[in-house]
């Protein structure tokens, strides 16, 4: 019998009853979608079953797609929102303000940082420096351990100009712009790696000024005038140094005789003064001085981290 496919009807009780001719097929779809054919020798419908087969395996899983803003609320400007994500919004039931959320700040929180000179990431916390010079801490610094971050280097193997180091406060910037063989100290600093960390640096001279107030080694003069304000120390600082400013640091391991204490003598910077020198500070009387740079100084690698509130 072959087949002269028609089309559907809802019920049985639809299907036509006059102009069939062998081979008329129908769907009933209240049936189970059964076909049924017209037997003209019969004058009567087949059944011919239902034309959905027994059903297949499941397929695999489809990609969920992105996840849309999600809503939360609460009585007060958000904080931490267990499951939130960036962009979701939330709802202050006090003030009636919808708030955008944000990634959280990048850097640590200052309120975490151990003491003055104790262990931290490698090294010892040495002191807070703002990089925008407005009293806002943007990073800690970290000092080398002397026994694999101090060395008596030269500043560069010719006295001549190095771009782009030039910077006062960024000792990071200056090493990384001269870290080639032709600079000694930037590429030793630049290559160590102590505590697992290899971010260190020989750092530029007001980063060095911040050390310097809290890691003087003795009670040497210190008393050169017109040297000791640093507008990127944290808390800025404007007066001379003195006689009794800075004071011998009162971290035992960084006091003369001490397994991490400072030379009291000079220490080079990666700060470029002039296309031949480049800055030192005394850290006996305390005073900056422009040097040769082919002439070796000791130097002490330091690290950064930023910081937020």
């Amino acid at each position: 019998m072959g087949i002269d496919f028609k089309g559907s009807v809802p019920t049985f009780a639809a299907l036509p009853s006059t102009g069939l001719a062998e081979g008329h097929a129908y769907i009933v779809a209240d049936e189970d979608d059964k076909l049924v054919v017209w037997d003209a020798d019969t004058n009567s419908w087949v059944d011919g079953g239902s034309i959905q087969g027994p059903p297949g395996p499941a397929g695999a899983p489809g990609d969920p797609g992105p996840r849309g803003s999600g809503w939360f609320v609460g009585s007060g400007a958000p904080g931490a929102i267990p499951g939130a994500l960036v962009g979701d919004l939330y709802l202050d039931l006090i003030s009636g303000e919808v708030h955008q959320l944000q990634p959280p700040p990048a850097g640590f929180s200052i309120g975490d940082l151990p003491a003055i000179g104790a262990a931290f990431q490698g090294g010892f916390y040495g002191g807070l420096i703002s990089q925008a010079a407005n009293g806002i801490a943007s990073h800690a610094l970290i000092i080398a351990p002397k026994s694999a971050g101090e060395n008596n280097l030269a500043c560069k193997t010719a006295n001549t100009a190095s771009a782009g180091t030039g910077s006062s406060f960024d000792g990071f910037a200056n090493s990384e712009a001269a870290k080639d063989a032709a600079h000694p100290a930037n590429q030793w600093a630049r290559a160590l790696t102590i505590g697992g960390y290899d971010d260190w640096y020989i750092p530029a001279l007001l980063e060095l000024e911040i050390l310097y107030r809290r890691f003087k080694p003795d009670n040497s003069e210190g008393s050169t005038p017109g040297f000791g304000a640093n507008a990127y120390a944290v808390p800025p600082t404007s007066a001379d140094y003195s006689g009794v400013i800075p004071p011998q640091t009162s971290v035992t391991a960084f006091q003369a005789g001490g397994a991490q204490e400072f030379f009291a003598g000079g220490i080079g910077t990666s700060t470029q003064d002039s296309a031949t020198t480049h800055q030192v500070q005394d850290w006996y009387y305390g005073n900056w001085d422009p040097l040769s740079k082919t002439t070796a100084q000791t130097v002490r690698a330091i690290r950064k981290i930023a910081v937020v509130p």
